[in-house]
């Protein structure tokens, strides 16, 4: 004879009838899509640090054909690049799956911060960035109904200079108000360049271009403290923060190395 199990509300069913509740299953499904964020988070890393390992023998294939060297740079950048986005697409349906919309909680289980920056895919993806940034705006210049995009995609190098400009400027001269004013005006600076490059790449996405980043990122505002108790969200603001402001530094080096200077001699007389 088949054991009676209860459903509690006084109904018994033989067990091999009986099948998990929704909430049940419900918390299963989270409790396996949390595993798979912490997954996903370690193979970022590993992505990273072998695309790291494999990038200084670029300087070494084809060393008498700058263009084919440049090809393959080109190629091993896209390549990893696709490794990655498809990394946190995977990633970004486990979160939805988990219930997951913290993002302090987000950033406990993945770890994304990147602690050598400069050897990332997501700053020397950089050297792809004017032909990027070219494509995207033609496309864009075709259909008059585009205009605003257009207008949107004009203001980067604005935004970068402001952002510059806040970065180089000497507070050492302001009192502690006028330096505190700063230094919250020169963070929403860097905020706002993040934001504009996260929206570089849904503008990119949506006319069918490729994105200049594999990623997006992160800003710091509303940022709480107490409710980073590892510190792993504030680690992954800070290694976003470098990254886009790397990333940007590398697209348009000259013209900031020429604003830096001007910054530079106008301070001497402030």
């Amino acid at each position: 004879m088949s054991e009676k199990l209860s459903y509690g509300n006084g109904a018994t069913e033989n067990s091999e009838n009986v099948y998990p509740s929704y909430e049940e299953v419900r918390q299963q499904e989270a409790a396996t899509s949390i595993e798979d964020i912490k997954r996903l988070g370690q193979e970022y890393h590993t992505i990273e640090q072998d695309f790291a390992e494999k990038w200084p023998d670029t300087n070494q294939r084809f060393a008498d054909d700058p263009e084919k060297r440049q090809s393959y740079k080109k190629f091993l950048i896209e390549k990893y690049e696709s490794k990655i986005a498809y990394n946190r697409c995977l990633a970004e349906n486990s979160a939805k799956v988990a219930g997951i919309k913290d993002t302090a909680t987000l950033a406990e289980h993945e770890r994304l911060q990147i602690r050598d920056v400069g050897h990332s895919i997501e700053v020397l993806s950089a050297a792809l960035f004017a032909d990027r940034y070219n494509k995207l705006r033609s496309r864009l210049a075709e259909s008059p109904e585009s205009a605003e995009e257009l207008s949107l995609l004009e203001k980067t190098w604005g935004i970068v200079a402001e952002h510059t400009a806040y970065k180089h400027t000497i507070t050492s001269r302001m009192d502690a108000f006028e330096a505190g004013q700063y230094d919250r005006s020169r963070t929403e600076a860097h905020n706002r360049m993040i934001d504009h490059l996260n929206a570089m790449n849904d503008l990119a996405e949506k006319h069918g271009e490729k994105s200049f980043t594999c990623r997006r990122f992160i800003t710091s505002r509303g940022y709480a403290r107490d409710r980073d108790l590892y510190g792993d969200l504030g680690a992954r603001m800070k290694s976003d923060r470098m990254i886009v402001d790397e990333y940007f530094t590398a697209a348009y080096r000259n013209r900031i190395a020429d604003l830096v200077r001007k910054i530079e001699h106008e301070s001497r007389h402030y």
